[in-house]
């Protein structure tokens, strides 16, 4: 049985997988941001029901100033970002314009598509493209 997810910070943000939960923990501790809660929603086809879900916990009304959402292009990063929408859209949250233009009121939410919002890719595309310059990059290329 799984534990219940609880609201303990104002900023909360749903990644896409085990993987990116612990990045971003990683990443939000490393740039000592501690109002902020990570969740994983599982795949892709799990958000929706996830953000359902989500917005009916009982602090969530009253906590939550800021909801961010990660999710990976894989193929499209268009039909991504078209995918949170139809989820925040069913949660009914509020839809932002476009990946990263957070929309306004409360709670702010904001849909981040990696590695970015034209290039098809995940979050490990994101974590290659910061060490593609070093050195070392070269012998890993031709190992593969």
């Amino acid at each position: 049985m799984t534990n219940p997810l609880k609201i303990d910070e104002p900023a909360q943000l749903l990644v896409e997988g085990r993987d990116a939960q612990a990045f971003f923990c990683a990443f939000l501790e490393k740039m000592k941001i501690q109002d902020m809660q990570v969740h994983n929603f599982g795949g892709i086809n799990e958000l929706p029901g996830f953000l359902r879900g989500f917005v009916r916990i009982p602090d969530f009304a009253d906590n939550v100033r800021s909801l961010g959402i990660v999710r990976d292009a894989e193929d499209n990063p268009r039909s991504a970002f078209q995918s949170v929408c139809s989820a925040l859209e069913r949660a009914r949250l509020p839809l932002p314009s476009g990946p990263e233009t957070p929309t306004t009121g409360r709670p702010y939410v904001s849909v981040l598509i990696l590695p970015d919002s034209e290039t098809p890719g995940m979050l490990e595309t994101v974590c290659l493209r910061a060490v593609s310059s070093d050195p070392v990059m070269e012998c890993v290329d031709e190992y593969f």
